[in-house]
């Protein structure tokens, strides 16, 4: 026994004797390029850590902690390589095929998680593979991890990054792909791509417990998720997923969920805000950027006006906007309608790309569809403008369909719709049935019928100019949560 006990020990210290690194920092891994960025790990409590890099001949110190966490900053350089990084307490461990680059997080739930193949794959998803031999992509998979306390420990789905290939891609989020493949084709930079994922998740379970207890009605679910670690349990995931990966230094994020709080749109409006800064307040960054999808068209269509979850949930995402460094690709025109996991992905990374062109990579390009910014009631008439037309509204179909108006009554009545002035933006809206109307609403339902785009193809955005009462007003729990 004396002899297990010393090998224990003996082990247990051999163990510190080599600095670990978090799997981020691994083979074949991007680092952001012209930034400040952090790397750490464990070693022995008390022990001083180096760090060199190959494209610099600086050497920078740390200090492992009494818990045995060090954490080091370099400057890193413009886009290229491959480098190697070099940590060493007196043992080295040496990083080997390092690039500089840019570096994306994607998270959110199932459409985010959709892989290019595996399950009902994505359009040309044989093609998509075959020619998927990039070696300046870079994929990172964050294992699917619930837990009750933040954790600095990331569990990674393999043991560093994979270089982008048929064999490594099959299962990996299609948007993220898709997104960093054309990312590196524009700007001719190495990206790498994280892919923090879980289908069915909440938004809850990805925001920090300590920013969800800012809200009443989250406070006691916090407290007793800490006895149950599942996916949808209040901060769960971020403490699992998210936690971990902080405070890497990182392009930004991309992000796509609300599916699972389609029953709380109203409530969403102030979680989903609360997500943005959290992450932000974490990654020390007020305006890292976050680009977002709205959600796309599902359920089954409907002739008449009607109240609608996902109306309610995408317009708590719109209002999203409201921040600094915020982005959001409509996906109303891209769903399938019978099916939440449409295989369009391609689609969807486009718009994201649009944005994060515009935003932060110079180009001159339109990223959004026609927006609400005003209209004018006259008579029996509303006259609608919409903002970023991009070289005029554009009618696709016979006859602009999705708008409907309302009265002093409040009872809704699909409208006729015709483009007055394209290049102005202008709309003249009108319904037989309301001779007074107060009211305008546009694709104010779960699975619109989408006509109208600007020049650039973008679809005009949903919006309604009332104020009234809606399904999810003071809905705070779903029966899939706490």
């Amino acid at each position: 026994m004396r002899h297990i006990l010393l090998l224990l020990l003996s082990f247990g210290l051999g163990a510190h004797a080599v600095p670990k690194l978090s799997p981020l920092f691994s083979d074949n891994m991007v680092i952001q390029q012209n930034a400040d960025a952090p790397i750490w790990g464990t070693a022995k409590p008390g022990k001083a850590v180096t760090v060199s890099c190959s494209w610099s001949g600086k050497v920078v110190t740390a200090k492992a902690g009494p818990n045995g966490r060090w954490m080091a900053t370099v400057r890193t350089p413009k886009a290229g390589g491959p480098h190697s990084i070099t940590v060493s307490d007196g043992k080295k461990v040496v990083i080997n095929g390092v690039m500089a680059g840019e570096v994306w997080l994607c998270s959110g739930q199932s459409n985010m998680e959709y892989p290019v193949k595996g399950w009902t794959s994505v359009l040309n998803a044989d093609e998509e593979l075959a020619n998927s031999v990039h070696p300046g992509i870079r994929l990172l998979q964050v294992h699917k991890v619930a837990s009750v306390v933040p954790s600095a420990r990331l569990v990674t789905n393999s043991p560093t990054w994979q270089v982008c290939g048929p064999s490594t891609l099959p299962e990996f989020s299609a948007i993220a792909y898709f997104f960093a493949r054309e990312i590196s084709a524009k700007e001719g930079v190495p990206v790498g791509v994280i892919d923090a994922t879980w289908g069915g998740s909440n938004i809850e379970s990805w925001i920090s417990a300590e920013t969800l207890r800012l809200m009443p009605d989250c406070r006691d679910s916090i407290d007793r998720a800490a006895y149950m670690p599942w996916r949808n349990s209040p901060a769960a995931l971020y403490n699992g997923m998210i936690s971990p990966l902080v405070p890497m230094a990182m392009r930004g994020v991309l992000w796509y969920q609300g599916e699972q709080n389609e029953l709380r749109g109203w409530q969403y409006r102030d979680l989903f805000t609360m997500l943005i800064r959290d992450w932000r307040r974490k990654w020390h960054a007020d305006r890292l950027p976050f680009y977002f999808v709205q959600l796309a068209n599902f359920h089954e269509r409907r002739n008449e006006p009607v109240e609608a979850l996902w109306a309610e949930l995408r317009e708590a995402q719109d209002m999203a906007l409201r921040l600094p460094a915020t982005g959001m690709a409509s996906a109303i025109d891209v769903g399938l309608g019978n099916d939440v996991h449409y295989p369009n992905k391609q689609e969807v990374a486009r718009r994201l790309l649009l944005i994060a062109l515009a935003n932060i990579y110079g180009h001159d390009c339109v990223f959004t569809g026609p927006r609400y910014m005003n209209h004018i009631i006259g008579d029996s008439r509303v006259m609608v403008e919409f903002s970023d037309v991009a070289g005029g509204l554009v009618q696709r179909g016979g006859r602009i369909s999705g708008f409907t108006v309302a009265g002093p009554d409040h009872v809704w009545y699909n409208a006729e719709a015709r483009i007055v002035d394209g290049d102005a933006g202008l709309v003249e809206v009108w319904a037989d049935g309301v001779s007074m109307p107060v009211a305008v609403r546009y694709l104010w339902q779960d699975n619109p019928e989408v006509t109208l785009y600007n020049g650039a193809g973008l679809p005009a955005c949903p919006f309604r100019t009332d104020d009234w009462p809606l399904l999810s007003y003071g809905k705070y729990r779903s029966n899939s949560d706490y």
